[in-house]
């Protein structure tokens, strides 16, 4: 797990790959990141913890591995700059709500199989 608050404020992170092994990123873990601009999240990944990118700024897409069945509310409250973020169908609406994205972050599906 990233655990809570673990890289909270780093101000010139701006790049991060998860180890294939991660499987939760916990509350507020990369919180005021402001110069974040690419995260690669491993298929592990199952859950992303309260504001766990919450003033990342510089964030543009994010793409959620399929495995992630948990995201909690203002997961990405403040990423002013988040255009896109590609996620299973499984999330819902009033979840994706939850999450506080900016009015100009598109949502993409991905492709569940081969048939769609």
């Amino acid at each position: 797990a990233i655990d809570d608050s673990a890289f909270r404020d780093c101000r010139s992170l701006g790049h991060i790959v998860l180890g294939k092994n991660v499987t939760s990123i916990e509350t507020c873990a990369f919180y005021g990141c402001e110069k974040l601009a690419q995260v690669e999240l491993p298929d592990s990944l199952v859950s992303i913890g309260h504001c766990a990118f919450a003033v990342c700024t510089a964030l543009e897409s994010l793409v959620i591995p399929a495995g992630v069945n948990q995201i909690r509310p203002d997961a990405f409250s403040r990423c002013y700059a988040l255009k896109q973020l590609v996620l299973n169908r499984k999330f819902k609406e009033n979840i994706i709500r939850s999450w506080d994205l900016p009015e100009t972050c598109a949502i993409v599906y991905e492709k569940e199989n081969n048939n769609e």
